[in-house]
């Protein structure tokens, strides 16, 4: 006659104890956040703020449109190259594309967009606008 085997409960149990441990023990590798206690009602205040030492420096302008790739090199954008070639298949770069236009009081104005340009036929596909910077006096 055939004997009916037990299951092994405690078998089960441990394994599962020691499952659950191993996998919360990575929450234990993450430093606390740190709270900061204000004595302001700053109730109104939402939301992530990032802020940079110093001021911003004006970048070199050598062209009114140009573009600077990943690492930093820059180059003339022309007009026409603000406009697709349907017979192009596209191979884009990440980088950004900047305008610098003077004003009529002596000043300029340089906005900043994150772009992607073909290295095929150089087409430049605009962005969100990621910076604006507006002179006084043109530096540039």
């Amino acid at each position: 006659m055939k004997e009916k085997r037990k299951p092994k409960v405690h078998l089960m149990v441990l394994v599962s104890v020691v499952t659950f441990l191993a996998g919360s023990a990575t929450a234990f590798a993450y430093e606390r956040p740190q709270i900061v206690n204000s004595l302001e009602d700053t109730s109104e205040i939402e939301g992530e703020y990032f802020f940079e030492e110093g001021m911003p420096k004006a970048e070199p302008i050598l062209y009114d449109s140009f573009w600077v790739n990943a690492d930093g090199s820059i180059e003339e954008v022309m007009d026409n190259e603000l406009e697709e070639r349907i017979a192009c298949n596209h191979i884009f770069k990440e980088g950004t594309y900047s305008q610098h236009k003077k004003n009529s009081s002596g000043g300029c104005t340089v906005i900043g967009r994150e772009a992607k340009r073909c290295t095929l036929c150089g087409y430049v596909e605009m962005g969100e606008i990621i910076n604006t910077f507006t002179y006084k006096k043109c530096p540039h």
